[in-house]
Parts: C-alpha cells; structure tokens; sequence
C-alpha cells in the first residue's frame, strides 16, 4: 500500500471531525444568440445564403445535390471557464423535419467563413459550395471541417439541439464554428429527400438559434461550495475515493464527470488548491 494512500485515508478518517455540511451548490443557465450563420448548397454552388431567413441541411435524391449549414458560436459564451462549465447545447427550430432515419451531425469547422450579404445569388462577399468568403476557395469543396469530432442532434422536438460540452476544449470550435450537415450523406435515391430546413438568424425572432449554457457558480474542485479549494475539499473527497456514483459532488473531473472518484479528480482539485472566488474569473 502506498504512502500516498495510506495519507488519503488517514484524512478520510478524521473527515468528520472539521467538514461543515456542504450548502446548496447553485447553477445558471444564460442563453446566447447565434448572430452569423449561413449555409451552402452544391446546386447552386457560387451562390450566398447570409440573409436567407432558413438554414437547410439537405441530401437531395432528385438531383444529388447537398446543402450543409455554417454558423459561428458568439463569443460571449468562451468567458465561462471549463471549470464553471456543467453543460452547453446549441439549439435550431426545424420547421419540417423530414431527416427520417438519418439525423443531422455537428462537427467544428477548421477554417473560418464570411456569412457574407446573399440570399441565394451570387453577392460574392460570403461563403458558398466553393468558397469560404466568395472568392477563396475551400480546401475541401462543400467546407472543411474535422471530421473526427463531432456530436449528433437530438431530435425530440422541432428544436434540434447538440450537447458540445465534449467540445468545450475544440480551438476549431471556437476559432472557426462549426458546420451542420446529415450523418449520412449517400444517395436517398429518386425522389427522396431527407432533410432539415432550420430557421436561421435572420429568420423570426421566436425561432432564432441559440446557444443554452449551464454553468456553476462555484469552482468545481471547491467541492463544498464556501469559496476557496482548500482541506474540508479534499476530505470530501478522500472520503469518497474510489466510491462509484453518479450523484457524488467529488466527481468532479474529467468534465460531466466519469462516475468515480479517482486520481483524475484528485489532479483537478491539486490544480486549483487555494483558489477562491474572484482568483478564477468568478
């Protein structure tokens, strides 16, 4: 048995001698509006969409033709630190979802877009099929996005939404945003078109997308919640090691938590121990 571990129980024995009730931890949730989005369509592929009032993601049977949506996170929202962060969802209002078993996937994007001034004609100031700004020409034809990250849209409603928080640490996410195209862009074969046609930020104010983030008002490793990371923290914790539970507040790392509390979340509490409120951005 390690030194290391004998200590660690040595403090989760003497726990309940100095750790004070933990109070109510609170949480908020603030909603951002996405202002810049846009999106491409290879039928028409010199064409701009910045003002058009909808967003479509398409694979059309008809003519094989694919339409995919850019839009850029507001900056507003990089000012809530991963350790505040509990979850963030992007949201867009489907007005005919006709995706039938394919569903529609979010990835970052990898280069940046101008949103440009089109509403399906050629103003050559924003991005198109070819183009990121309506000269330069994408990489990859259609946008270029990292294909190995990315989450998928949860249907249940005619609000679409992506739960990003795996992406919260994407520098391409936040540079560039992120690019909404189906799962399965293969031939649907004639006539069958499925798609999304999303309400974009020029379309009517109730249906406008958003951005939803969850956050803590307290510092993660502060497990407690009386402002500073300090012993009574890492007794909670020691006296819940190795314990596996969904509901424990010392699993507080990786972020969302993996169900155990174990080294990870020992090495998050080490890195902010002595930070209190207002040392963390709070």
């Amino acid at each position: 048995m390690s030194i290391r571990f004998l200590n660690l129980v040595v403090v989760s024995g003497f726990a309940g001698l100095f750790m004070q009730a933990a109070p109510l931890k609170a949480a908020s949730v603030k909603t951002f509006a996405i202002d810049a989005d846009t999106y491409i369509d290879s039928r028409d592929p010199t064409n701009n969409y910045g003002v058009a009032t909808t967003a479509k993601v398409v694979v059309n049977g008809k003519d094989r033709s694919l339409a995919r949506v850019l839009f850029r996170l507001p900056d507003s929202i990089w000012s809530i630190s991963e350790d505040q962060l509990i979850w963030c969802k992007v949201w867009f209002y489907v007005w005919m979802d006709r995706t039938a078993d394919r569903t529609v996937t979010l990835y970052p994007l990898i280069r940046g877009f101008v949103e440009g001034t089109g509403d399906g004609t050629a103003s050559d100031d924003g991005a198109t099929w070819q183009t990121y700004d309506g000269a330069n020409s994408w990489t990859c034809t259609g946008g270029d996005y990292d294909s190995k990250a990315f989450v998928h849209a949860d249907k249940s409603t005619n609000w679409f939404s992506w739960d990003i928080t795996p992406l919260w640490d994407s520098t391409n996410l936040r540079s560039f945003g992120a690019m909404l195209k189906m799962d399965d862009e293969s031939d649907p074969g004639y006539p069958n078109m499925p798609r999304a046609p999303f309400t974009s930020s020029d379309g009517p104010t109730s249906e406008r997308p958003y951005v939803e983030v969850m956050y803590a008002d307290w510092l993660r490793a502060d497990i407690n919640a009386d402002g500073v990371v300090d012993l009574v923290d890492f007794a909670i914790l020691a006296s819940n090691w190795l314990r596996s539970d969904p509901t424990v507040d010392a699993d507080i790392a990786p972020l969302g938590g993996d169900v155990i509390v174990d080294a990870i979340d020992l090495a998050e509490l080490a890195s902010h121990w002595l930070e209190s409120e207002g040392s963390d951005g709070l």
